[in-house]
């Protein structure tokens, strides 16, 4: 199992449960709260040591989506009782976060690249400390 699967199975068993099991609202707002601040220190050191915009804007606006995921969980007890609007609006930034990433690794293929490349090669704890995010010459 490579290191992002390993990354993305520890948050599917930690975060997940913690918000859909956890005491309301306490739960919620803790691990939304999580996600959020990885989503943004993320943005920001991509944005500075890869110089990929589009990338860095896609991680904010999915930590923004992740704002609201916390609210509809709290507030109507999972997606299945969400109106319509909170709805749309989480729907919007996952594609709009999904939207910017996909125009990124096309508008700087080079450097988009090498950033895979040395993803590859990080493990999961370089993950967790954010090394997985490589500095590229070239970057503004």
């Amino acid at each position: 199992m490579t290191a992002p699967a390993r990354f993305e199975l520890l948050v599917s068993l930690t975060i997940l449960p913690v918000m859909n099991f956890g005491p309301r609202p306490y739960a919620q707002v803790l691990a939304g709260g999580v996600v959020v601040l990885g989503l943004v220190i993320g943005g920001i050191l991509t944005w500075r040591r890869t110089g990929l915009r589009r990338a860095a804007a896609s991680m904010v606006v999915a930590a923004g989506g992740m704002v609201l995921f916390p609210r509809v969980l709290i507030l109507w007890r999972g997606l299945s009782g969400a109106p319509p609007a909170a709805l749309a609006g989480l729907g919007i930034a996952l594609l709009l976060a999904a939207a910017l990433m996909f125009a990124q690794s096309r508008t700087a293929p080079e450097r988009w690249e090498r950033w895979r490349q040395h993803e590859r090669t990080a493990t999961l704890a370089d993950r967790l400390r954010f090394r997985h995010i490589p500095e590229l010459p070239g970057a503004d």
